[in-house]
């Protein structure tokens, strides 16, 4: 990822030119990215104007555990 793409507030330009790129080449279904939240973690940015992207199926899910601490009360 392009320098300073977890910064606050977000919007670093290189990193949203690489999602754009990303969802308008429709090449790949899926964009591995870090997480800003939770280092060592990932997610997956799902493309719509990839050709396949219609046999994309959930094939499970499992709660996660929120650590409550973390919220105000």
């Amino acid at each position: 990822m392009p320098e300073g793409w977890n910064r606050l507030p977000h919007g670093s330009p290189r990193a949203q030119k690489l999602g754009e790129t990303f969802l308008l080449s429709g090449k790949q279904a899926l964009l591995q990215m870090p997480s800003a939240v939770v280092q060592g973690e990932y997610k997956g940015l799902l493309n719509p104007q990839h050709p396949g992207f219609g046999r994309i199926q959930i094939v499970s899910v499992e709660k996660f555990p929120f650590d409550t601490r973390i919220f105000k009360s």
